[in-house]
């Protein structure tokens, strides 16, 4: 059963030229407890009272934070659950139903290959926050294919350096589709950074995560196409879950 959280925008941060970090401070009840990968619904005022649009946002912070929880939104034109989101400003109250999903962390030991395309990210963070807290270095690897357009559209990318320094066994590698070169990018960056779609990095590494376990969530176009590339190449397909929107 789904519960009615009473919520108020508590951070605003604008990551990108469309994309938002909202983290959402809870009034009532106080504590929301989720799986890493779950999402919330979105309650989108409608003209009378008690009548709203309803848009599903995966959780993109920890299980551990029972007080307030993080959003990652793209601004999209006549989206109407992304405009009202992005609209808000700090302390404006927002009401949610949740936390619901099945697209969540497996506890195994598994080789854990995240893919995932623009705000599809979100699950994925929440899932790498809850894997970098326990601590979990012995000898298990995660990868993360994160597919983004431009180098407009690159964000979060400190973050994911301080989990590849926590985690020691993650590596996680930007795809671009629509840049043509990395002359842009000096040092040792480079090496996070790959030209051209997720599959076009994802087989270059194919032959060290061919028996992992593959976690992909993005829109709904870029899932089925993910999910039939990997269908093509893993031979045990139980280890294919994903999330579309």
């Amino acid at each position: 059963m789904l519960t009615r959280f009473q919520t108020k925008l508590g951070k605003k941060i604008q990551l990108t030229d469309d994309m938002y970090l909202l983290r959402f401070d809870l009034i009532e009840p106080k504590e929301i407890n989720f799986l890493a990968g779950q999402y919330v619904i979105s309650l989108i005022p409608q003209g009378q009272p008690g009548q709203f649009l309803r848009r599903l946002y995966s959780i993109a912070s920890s299980p551990n934070n029972k007080n307030n929880f993080e959003l990652l939104i793209k601004n999209i034109p006549n989206g109407t659950g992304s405009i009202y989101l992005t609209s808000l400003n700090e302390e404006d109250k927002v009401l949610f139903d949740g936390p619901a999903g099945i697209f969540t962390l497996k506890e195994n030991d598994n080789k854990k290959i995240f893919l995932a395309t623009g705000t599809g990210l979100a699950p994925i963070r929440s899932m790498l926050q809850t894997i970098a807290q326990q601590f979990k270095v012995k000898s298990q690897e995660y990868y993360l294919f994160w597919g983004l357009a431009n180098f407009k559209d690159i964000c979060l990318l400190d973050e994911l350096k301080n989990w590849q320094r926590k985690l020691l066994n993650f590596q996680f590698f930007l795809c671009l589709s629509r840049e043509s070169s990395l002359d842009k990018i000096s040092g040792e960056d480079k090496k996070f950074y790959h030209l051209g779609r997720i599959p076009t990095a994802f087989d270059k590494y194919w032959e060290k995560i061919k028996d992992g376990e593959f976690n992909i969530c993005g829109n709904r176009d870029v899932v089925e196409s993910l999910k039939t590339y990997l269908f093509e190449k893993v031979q045990d397909k139980t280890k294919i879950y994903f999330e579309k929107f």
